[in-house]
């Protein structure tokens, strides 16, 4: 990519990086070359989770990111002015891909374990989603006019319509539908759920909603649903963020 495109997308890059398409209006693209995995990059200039509305809060009470994570990705989000997103959910075949099937099945400390050793090279870290991760990437995309606060309360209605997750689930390929295709990003408003490096109490780890609808019951994108650790279910993946140091 030539200095005058890197100046123009403004966007943080490492040698492993590889420019795949976009700018910062529309989402930049980026290949890792290491692992051939595929993120979006995320602008901000803060890293806290934010309160919605009253019905969708971080509720510090119970809600929690640990500190000395919270603290390392903010360190590294205030000197690089963003964070690197996966495009896509974790696949069967290990890459996030269109067109192939989320890796499902999977319980919060694999989830955990497979995203932090993804990518172990000086200069970056990567790891699972935080709830202030989830939430910068909803403001940026208000930001850039590609969904609105109410697309945010109301997610629900672009993901899967299920009776009961717990039982015939439909998974669907990655990306497979346009509609949960925004900023280069697959599936954040539809398809699976996905763990976060968020906990709640003293034994449940955060998962991220916006992905079915159940019947009588509404799970926006900003809403926050927890379980215990060891749970692991056919409607619940994970993807990978990747911090610049």
């Amino acid at each position: 990519m030539s200095q005058e495109l890197r100046k123009n997308l403004e966007t943080p890059m490492r040698e492993k990086l590889c420019y795949i398409r976009g700018n910062l209006q529309e989402g930049v693209e980026v290949r890792h070359e290491g692992t051939g995995k595929y993120f979006v990059w995320i602008s901000c200039t803060e890293y806290e989770p934010v309160a919605w509305n009253k019905d969708h809060i971080f509720d510090r009470e119970h809600y929690y990111i640990p500190e000395e994570v919270l603290r390392r990705r903010r360190n590294a989000v205030r000197n690089s002015g963003g964070f690197y997103l996966a495009t896509s959910v974790m696949s069967t075949k290990g890459f996030h891909l269109k067109g192939e099937m989320p890796h499902v099945n999977v319980n919060f400390m694999q989830a955990k374990n497979a995203a932090e050793h993804l990518i172990e090279e000086k200069g970056m870290f990567s790891g699972l989603p935080d709830g202030a991760a989830y939430d910068q990437v909803l403001k940026r995309l208000i930001a850039v006019g590609a969904i609105s606060r109410e697309d945010v309360y109301h997610s629900n209605q672009l993901g899967n319509y299920v009776d009961n997750p717990f039982g015939n689930y439909q998974l669907e390929a990655i990306g497979s539908r346009p509609e949960w295709q925004i900023y280069h990003i697959n599936d954040f408003f539809g398809n699976v759920a996905e763990w976060t490096e968020e906990y709640y109490g003293s034994g449940n780890s955060v998962y991220r909603d916006g992905n079915f609808y159940l019947k009588g019951w509404e799970d926006p994108v900003c809403m926050r649903s927890h379980i215990y650790q060891s749970f692991a279910a056919n409607f619940l993946s994970f993807r990978v963020a990747l911090f610049l140091e």
